[in-house]
């Protein structure tokens, strides 16, 4: 098999796009990470057709388009098949074409133990390989397999010290395994190594959050995100740590600043957060109406039979369902719910997310004993940044433990 280590292309154009593309992705910005890769790697691959290594980093970026919610149409979803089954064609005796398929195991299929199978095929090759190691331990840590996801992000960070990605996935990888302190201690690393990353300060104040509860922190970043024009950045944690700080009005003006102008899913995340604050708050119509325009949203959407904004059926319906319950449209909350539960399994993080979501609507319907057992169930488990500030403030507002 052919190194993945050979020179790549002649077209000098062609690999300064590539490096390009290489450099924004090692920085997690969600989507917006592949939305700026894939012009370059169009062009790239366009500019030398046998271009091996940019065709199979193009594939993952358009895998990754529809894993970030980026393709409501599937178009990229099609497109990663297409653009893999080229390169196995193509290239029927190269590893880089295992490196391709479990790309489109992890981010179309999200199947994470194909992907991890197919990756290991390529490490067995090519054992210092950057795109082969992050990949393996994205799958690793998908699968919960956080002591050897923390082994190689261990690796990763001697490998390339300068890679803000790998130093996020390190900490990822250190919280997995309950190691607290050293994971707080990358973070501060991080954030003053890392000053041209925007994401950083906002991912630190999170950590200190919720490892150390520095409230003040996150609601300090939280007023320079506003002064910058970038306040909306904060996301539901920020509306939610804002109203269990006593601050109504603000985290009302947050959710409002969290609305984009052109109605879609995040729209609907942040009217429900609005509703839900002004449910608690007593203002009952204020509530309903926007409630129901998020519902009438996520109704229209499921019975038009478009697909959802990524794979995680499962986690949608749920969400739909807590929209529902929130609209106080019982019927609805019933259907999206059975919805729910007939669709498969998601990876266990997404699970035990949408478990949470159906605490939240267990409280909405009056049930909180089936919440707080739900709850009970989660604690002490794998991953300790499960209960985010949303869930936090809710539940010390509406859901009360049993005695």
């Amino acid at each position: 098999m052919a190194s993945i280590e050979e020179v790549p292309t002649d077209n000098a154009e062609a690999y300064d796009l590539y490096l390009q593309a290489i450099k924004e992705r090692s920085k997690w910005r969600g989507s917006a990470t592949f939305k700026a890769m894939k012009p370059l790697l169009d062009r790239d691959v366009a500019l030398d057709p046998n271009f091996l290594r940019a065709q199979v980093l193009l594939a993952e970026t358009y895998g990754r388009l529809l894993w970030t919610g980026e393709d409501p149409d599937r178009i990229y979803g099609a497109k990663t098949l297409e653009l893999v089954t080229d390169i196995r064609r193509r290239w029927p005796d190269r590893i880089e074409g295992h490196l391709a398929l479990g790309h489109y195991y992890y981010t179309v299929e999200r199947d994470y133990t194909r992907a991890l199978a197919e990756h290991q095929a390529v490490e067995e090759v090519f054992p210092n390989d950057m795109e082969v190691l992050n990949s393996l331990g994205a799958s690793l840590k998908r699968l919960g397999r956080f002591e050897e996801y923390l082994r190689y992000m261990r690796r990763l960070v001697v490998l390339d010290p300068e890679n803000a990605l790998v130093a996020w996935n390190l900490i990822e990888a250190l919280i997995g395994n309950g190691l607290l302190e050293e994971a707080l201690v990358a973070a501060d690393e991080g954030v003053k190594k890392f000053p041209e990353d925007y994401l950083w300060p906002l991912n630190h104040a999170w950590y200190r959050l919720f490892l150390l509860g520095d409230v003040k922190g996150f609601l300090s970043l939280g007023e320079r995100l506003r002064k910058e024009g970038r306040w909306a950045q904060a996301g539901s944690d920020l509306t939610w740590l804002l109203y269990g700080q006593g601050y109504v009005k603000t985290a009302l003006e947050h959710a409002a600043a969290r609305m984009s102008g052109k109605y879609g899913w995040n729209d609907m995340f942040a009217e429900t957060d609005r509703a839900m604050i002004l449910r608690v708050e007593g203002q009952d119509d204020e509530a309903q109406a926007a409630a129901e325009h998020a519902l009438d949203f996520v109704r229209l959407w499921i019975e038009t039979e478009r697909p959802f904004p990524n794979t995680n059926t499962r986690s949608w319906y749920t969400l739909a369902a807590y929209c529902a319950a929130i609209a106080g449209d019982l019927e609805a909350v019933t259907k999206y719910r059975a919805s729910s539960f007939a669709a498969p399994v998601d990876e266990y993080v997404i699970e035990d997310e949408t478990l949470l979501t159906n605490v939240q609507i267990d409280a909405l319907l009056g049930d909180a004993a089936a919440g707080w057992t739900r709850i009970v169930s989660l604690l002490g488990t794998h991953y300790p940044l499960l209960i985010t500030a949303e869930y936090a403030v809710t539940w010390s507002t509406y859901l009360i433990q049993p005695s």
